[in-house]
C-alpha cells in the first residue's frame, strides 16, 4: 500500500511537535465542526445547528451557507471521525485549521487507512538538516550564510538606517521581499517586519556587524550549504 502514498521530502531541523516524522492533510467542506467532537451523532448535530444559524443570518439562498452533506458524505465523514479517534488513541496528533484536518505520527502505515478515504493524499515526510544550516537541493546556495529578520515593530528612521547599511554595503543581499519592503515609508511612520525578511552575505563579519547595529531587529542566522547527494 505504501507504494501508491505520494511522498514530499521537508527539510526542517526539528520534527513536526518535537516527535512526529510525518504529516498529511486532508480538506473538506464541514472539516471545521470536527473541532473538540468525538462522535459522529455529536457532528452531524452541529452541522446542522450551524446551518440553522447561518439562514437566519445570510438567507437561504446565500452561497455562504454550508452545503448539505448527501448521505453518503455525511458517510465519509463518520469515517473520518471513527479514523481520527482511532489514531489519537494510538498516540498521535492531530490539528485542524479551517477546512483543513491534519494528522502527525512516525507511523507512515497507519496513513494507509487514511488513503482509502482520501486518494489524492499527500505524505510529507521531515528529512532532518543539522541545526543552523539550509541545504539547497536543486542550485547552488546564493551565498554562504543568511541571517532573518524579527517580526518587530519598525519605524521609519530605522528602515532608513537599515537602508543605508545595506546601501553602504555591496557584497550584502537583501531578499526580494525585504528590497520592497525597506524601500517603502510607511505614511503611518512605523511598519513591521516579518521573519521571512532575510540577507545573504558571504563575509562572516556581516553577522556580528548586524546584531551590533540592529540587536532587536536581528534574528537567527543560517549557514547555506548545497545538499549532499
Amino acid at each position: 500500500m505504501t507504494e501508491l502514498l505520494k511522498f514530499k521530502l521537508e527539510t526542517r531541523e526539528k520534527l513536526y511537535f518535537k516527535k512526529f516524522k510525518y504529516k498529511t492533510s486532508i480538506k473538506a467542506p464541514l472539516l471545521f465542526y470536527l473541532h473538540g467532537i468525538k462522535s459522529f451523532s455529536s457532528f452531524k448535530a452541529r452541522c446542522e445547528d450551524a446551518r440553522k444559524s447561518q439562514h437566519r443570518l445570510t438567507g437561504y439562498h446565500d452561497t455562504r451557507v454550508d452545503p448539505i452533506p448527501t448521505a453518503k458524505e455525511y458517510e465519509w465523514y463518520e469515517k473520518i471521525i471513527e479514523f481520527r479517534a482511532m489514531f489519537v488513541e494510538l498516540g498521535n496528533t492531530t490539528r485542524i485549521a479551517n477546512r483543513t484536518l491534519s494528522f502527525y505520527t512516525n507511523d507512515v502505515l497507519l496513513l494507509k487507512h487514511l488513503y482509502t478515504l482520501y486518494p489524492s493524499l499527500t505524505i510529507s515526510e521531515i528529512d532532518l538538516s543539522p541545526t543552523g544550516v539550509i541545504y539547497f537541493k536543486r542550485h547552488d546556495p546564493p551565498a554562504t550564510n543568511r541571517t532573518y529578520l524579527k517580526s518587530k515593530r519598525v519605524t521609519n528612521e530605522e528602515k532608513k538606517e537599515l537602508l543605508n547599511y545595506f546601501n553602504r554595503t555591496p557584497s550584502i543581499y537583501p531578499s526580494r521581499a525585504l528590497a520592497s519592503w525597506i524601500n517603502y515609508p510607511s505614511s503611518y511612520g512605523i511598519s513591521y517586519s516579518s521573519q521571512s525578511h532575510f540577507v545573504d552575505y558571504d563575509y562572516e563579519g556581516t553577522q556580528m556587524m548586524l546584531h551590533l547595529l540592529f540587536p532587536n531587529l536581528v534574528g537567527k542566522s543560517y549557514k547555506l550549504e548545497k545538499k549532499p547527494a
